[in-house]
């Protein structure tokens, strides 16, 4: 075998299966396919193909790393698989794993809680647990996406100029997601684009085709968000200390696409009336800016009238102020665990403008109101702007809209 690259490692496979053999006689409890598996930066994985393994800090597990291994097994990188060690300590962490109860800090003291402690103790319910899916796990998405459309990466396989006849489906399948993580983000998105326009209109198989690469383009977008950022703004609402999340975004688009990677979820769009505006996420709440008023009841007013309808039937309408919130407020969250939370994007100069002295009054009624939707700030950066729409402004109308 020749020498590693940078990048790529070099396996002692006498090492590794002897060391594969102990770590099955402890009887690991967790035995997932990759395709099943969530990988996070608490855990600790075995990567076993052919039986050869490796134990790696999750942390590193990278698809560079994993194609790598995979080629010294000689199997398909998506056909490892991980293990996982049971105990408390490497506990699996995915959507279905409960997370542990936070103890309380050492030397609180009781009583009302200040502005900032405030704000970290009753907004548990609407921060992200687990930690946003990795690049690993998105290609996954997509492989697993175009699996389900031989057209689409038929499609996708000229544009790309990948030719493997012979492979079965999945290896297409896994090829293409492969090739389309390594290309240029831009370039992606212009094929995808180019691919959906030659398939929308075609047979039955093409149709479908078509919509199967709107959903590939929604987990393009989502790698296309910079990791440090990602993490960034997942530190910032694990430590939420303001009403305000300041999201990297410069557009009510990109706000849901970083919704959906802290989420764990597939960005989802509504449709918007002008074809020339950029899409809202489905998950935002849309206040017209006209409900602002120097009164400072306005925006609230709106705010609940949408939660109300969105949640109270026209029946519970007779219930009392109180109990329609305390109402709305736990169908939303038990919304979320399948949908992914509201959030309200705020244009915090308008806001400051208008409501005048009584702006950090409205904002902190409606969190103390309505503590599981998140108030989400724009960042207005030009640069920002620019960059968001070379990306994704000339498809903005494929992005995915389906629940």
């Amino acid at each position: 075998m020749s020498e590693p690259r940078d990048g790529e490692i070099a396996v002692d496979c006498a090492k590794a299966r002897a060391a594969y053999q102990a770590f099955k006689e402890r009887e690991v409890k967790a035995n997932q396919s990759l395709r099943d598996a969530t990988i996070t930066d608490a855990q600790r994985l075995r990567i076993l193909g052919r039986g050869r393994g490796v134990q790696r800090d999750c942390a590193n597990v990278t698809l560079r790393y994993l194609q790598t291994f995979a080629k010294i097994c000689g199997v398909p990188w998506n056909s490892l698989v991980l293990q996982t060690p049971s105990g408390e300590e490497n506990r699996p962490t995915g959507e279905n794993a409960k997370s542990p109860t936070p103890k309380p800090d050492e030397g609180s003291s009781g009583g009302a809680p200040n502005r900032e402690e405030g704000y970290n103790k009753r907004d548990k319910s609407e921060r992200p647990i687990d930690a946003p899916p990795s690049e690993v796990e998105i290609v996954l998405r997509i492989s697993r996406l175009l699996e389900t459309s031989p057209a689409a990466v038929e499609r996708l396989e000229r544009s790309f100029k990948l030719s493997e006849p012979r492979a079965v489906l999945k290896a297409k399948a896994s090829a293409l997601a492969t090739k389309l993580e390594q290309s240029e983000v831009k370039v992606v998105v212009e094929e995808l684009g180019a691919a959906y326009d030659d398939l929308k209109s075609g047979s039955p198989e093409e149709r479908t085709a078509a919509q199967v690469v709107k959903h590939v383009l929604g987990q393009i977008a989502l790698l296309a968000l910079d990791e440090d950022e990602v993490a960034q703004l997942r530190e910032s609402e694990l430590k939420a200390v303001s009403v305000f999340i300041k999201t990297p975004a410069a557009s009510e688009t990109f706000a849901e696409i970083y919704e959906a990677r802290l989420g764990r979820r597939t960005p989802r769009f509504a449709k918007t009336a002008d074809p020339d505006d950029w899409p809202r996420g489905r998950n935002a709440i849309p206040i017209p800016p006209e409900t602002f008023s120097r009164a400072g009841g306005g925006f609230a007013e709106a705010f609940d009238a949408f939660m109300f309808d969105k949640y109270i039937k026209p029946i519970e309408l007779r219930y009392s102020y109180p109990d329609r919130i305390g109402l709305a407020n736990e169908r939303h969250e038990a919304e979320m665990k399948r949908r992914g939370r509201r959030y309200c994007v705020v244009d915090v100069f308008q806001a400051q403008l208008l409501e005048g002295p009584d702006f950090d009054a409205v904002f902190e009624g409606l969190k103390t109101k309505w503590p599981s939707v998140a108030f989400l700030k724009l960042t207005p950066d030009a640069g920002r702007s620019k960059w968001e729409s070379r990306l994704l402004w000339a498809v903005r109308d494929l992005l995915p809209d389906e629940a």
